[in-house]
């Protein structure tokens, strides 16, 4: 939802730019990103006094206790006009500013240039369900002085056959922008459960792919180093036995798996793994045992995705079985890729082990990364 509340003051103050308020709905809360004319909110503040320099100069000049007023004074500004309401009850928000400080540096950089103040909000909504409202209170600004701006102002609704359409708002009105659905009282959820078997398989699948990039990474070096179907199912099956035996023991409470000691032995287990391929020209029978062992480190990983869904205590396991045929099938496309984009290079061995040796490089080298970042907090 893309809101644009337009405002022009007439009466020889500095002309007000476009200001734009992109509003984000989600299921039970809602954000919101506004650009504010530093010139023209510093003219409000210093109580109508008009700079004829449209340059942000002004802002640079200002020192340390100067700077946090006037950011102290844009959020009075906002919070005095902009209002949502779900069927009359006011939505709260907190909002955000830039570092003053910081922003002087930037402005030092380009002293001509206007200044934008960027704004963010971040909202709930009231209890219950029904029409979403966002109202522009033309009223007075706050300041020491008494002002009387002549404010004219419309929100921007794109989407019509027509293109964008301006729709204006009078004093007070209030513009209906979406429809919410639920009770006055309901418990409203950012993402609806999966509820079947199949919802599940579809969210393990997602583990792998799109988001599961060390996990992809994972396979890519299993297969670097043995690329045949029957020990890359057979390496499959095992790491998705073992993640599923952690992950159902986390799930279920057996054990605690914290993320700060989970992911960068994650990471660690794959940079072993593209290491090991520098050094292996062939499958060993231990691999199995470690993609194994690593297959545990993994359902850990893989756990804490799970835990973001609540999971039916008393219908556990569909959820389990579910999510982890989902891995394995997300485990074996990509596979089937990597066959795929490689199927003709494997037929001319020199091209391969360049490929195998610069690929398991690349493998350990992002592993160690992310073991440091990690450890580090990253």
């Amino acid at each position: 939802m893309v809101l644009a509340l337009l405002a022009t003051m007439r009466g020889g103050a500095h002309d007000i730019q476009q200001v734009f308020a992109r509003v984000t709905l989600e299921e039970d809360r809602w954000e919101g990103v506004v650009d504010l004319d530093g010139l023209m909110l510093w003219e409000y503040a210093q109580g109508g006094v008009v700079l004829e320099d449209g340059s942000n100069g002004w802002y640079a000049g200002l020192d340390a206790s100067q700077a946090e007023a006037f950011m102290e004074y844009v959020e009075l500004f906002w919070r005095d006009r902009f209002a949502m309401s779900l069927d009359g009850r006011e939505c709260g928000f907190e909002v955000s500013l830039p570092d003053p400080l910081l922003l002087q540096k930037d402005v030092a950089r380009s002293p001509r240039e206007p200044l934008t103040v960027v704004l963010r909000m971040e909202g709930t909504y009231a209890p219950g369900g029904g029409t979403l409202r966002v109202a522009w209170a033309d009223t007075e600004p706050p300041t020491p002085e008494t002002i009387e701006p002549d404010l004219a102002v419309g929100v921007l609704v794109p989407g019509s056959n027509l293109g964008t359409t301006v729709v204006p708002v009078e004093e007070g009105q209030e513009v209906e922008i979406g429809e919410r659905e639920g009770a006055a009282g309901d418990e409203v959820t950012t993402e609806e459960v999966p509820a079947s078997f199949w919802q599940w398989l579809r969210y393990g699948f997602e583990q792998i792919l799109p988001k599961g990039v060390d996990h992809i990474l994972f396979i890519l070096g299993l297969f670097m180093l043995a690329p045949k179907w029957k020990p890359l199912l057979a390496q499959s099956a095992a790491f998705t036995v073992a993640h599923s035996i952690t992950l159902a023991m986390v799930v279920l409470g057996v054990f605690a798996a914290p993320s700060q000691v989970v992911e960068p032995l994650i990471a660690l287990g794959i940079a072993y793994v593209g290491i090991e391929n520098l050094f292996l020209k062939e499958l060993k029978p231990w691999r199995l045992g470690l993609v194994f062992g690593l297959g545990l480190l993994h359902g850990m990983g893989f756990a804490g995705g799970m835990q973001e869904l609540p999971v039916p205590q008393d219908q556990i396991l569909a959820p389990l079985l579910g999510f982890n045929l989902g891995v394995e099938v997300g485990q074996v496309a990509v596979l089937a890729g990597a066959f795929a984009l490689s199927f003709w290079m494997l037929a001319k061995e020199n091209i391969w082990n360049k490929v195998r040796l610069a690929g398991s490089a690349a493998i350990a080298l992002v592993g160690l990364y992310w073991t440091v970042t990690r450890l580090m907090g990253g």
